[in-house]
């Protein structure tokens, strides 16, 4: 068996996407555009990290 990594990356950037957009307003109605991207990048990273293993991580190596 093999994984649609396409798809579970596309799912991972619309989650990490979605939230980013929620945790950007959390506490500002007008948070600048900066604080924006990166909010939405680390959400997104985030849901990337949750999914996928970094074989350069001698941590996550281990788990393995």
């Amino acid at each position: 068996m093999r994984a649609n990594e396409y798809k579970i990356i596309r799912e991972c950037v619309e989650r990490g996407v979605s939230w980013g957009l929620i945790r950007a307003v959390k506490h500002t109605d007008t948070p600048s555009e900066e604080a924006r991207k990166e909010t939405i990048i680390e959400a997104v990273m985030l849901e990337i990290c949750d999914n996928f293993i970094f074989l350069d991580n001698p941590e996550q190596i281990e788990q393995i």
